[in-house]
């Protein structure tokens, strides 16, 4: 069984209240330090993903055994990261795994017009430098956030994940290893051109899939949903769902 450690996925981080670009994306500031309060309290030690990678692949963690260990991730790209949420996960000793929409970077939330009039900045290039600088990561989130990756042809998927993960890396200096499916959409055929387009691993939604190429994450800014409990109901859905898997006649379950 591989070993599932709860990945938590955020978008924004708002200084009041929620925001009306898709605001079950959102969470305030106060919400978002109280579950980093929390985390940190129990324990709680953030590993990358490159160290998730190795632990599925049966390395062990550089982290101290023992200890808690979770991942933080944020979706898009969003400027507010930078000014609200990286001041709360320094205060409590966490960076993040940040993926960027390649084609907002330093421009404005477009790609949610379906969703929303109301225009947000994203991170500029000097804001992403600085966050790389204290021990964030970065990865692609595609180049253009189109509504899902598996409506697309062969050939604008592959330009949707070379792309962003050309001007990444262009920007960044350093490989682009790790990919995250724009509103969590995926497919097989999907998974196959992520990993042929060079990435190692990529993120999900809320699921009980734990493979290099479908790390289901946990929901936090849901309306109403606290983080203790949702980390403990995830554990319990992937252990049952593992179990199934690893039941007699199903050999062949996606693992």
């Amino acid at each position: 069984m591989a070993p599932w450690i709860p990945i938590l996925m955020y978008h924004r981080v708002v200084p009041v209240g929620r925001s009306a670009v898709a605001p079950a994306n959102s969470i305030s500031a106060t919400a978002f330090d109280a579950q980093m309060s929390w985390l940190s309290r129990r324990g709680y030690c953030a590993v990358t993903l490159d160290e998730l990678v190795e632990m599925l692949g049966g390395g062990r963690s550089a982290k101290k055994p023992g200890r808690n260990l979770m991942l933080l991730t944020f979706d898009d790209g969003y400027e507010d990261n930078f000014h609200c949420a990286m001041p709360i996960l320094q205060r409590y000793g966490y960076v993040a795994t940040i993926f960027l929409v390649a084609s907002a970077i330093g421009g404005d939330n477009a790609f949610d017009a379906a969703y929303t009039t109301e225009r947000v900045r994203m991170l500029s290039a000097k804001d992403i430098h600085s966050m790389r600088n204290v021990g964030f990561r970065f990865g692609s989130h595609s180049w253009s956030h189109p509504d899902s990756l598996s409506d697309l042809n062969d050939g604008d998927l592959r330009d949707e994940l070379v792309s962003s993960k050309t001007v990444l890396e262009n920007l960044l200096q350093e490989p682009v290893l790790h990919f995250s499916y724009p509103h969590t959409r995926v497919s097989e055929r999907v998974e196959a051109a992520v990993a042929a387009a060079g990435y190692v691993a990529a993120c999900s939604g809320v699921g009980t899939h734990f493979s290099p190429y479908r790390l289901d994450r946990v929901e936090t800014a849901a309306p109403g949903w606290l983080a203790e409990v949702e980390i403990g109901f995830r554990k319990l859905k992937y252990s049952v769902a593992s179990f199934t898997r690893r039941s007699p006649g199903d050999a062949l379950a996606r693992p």
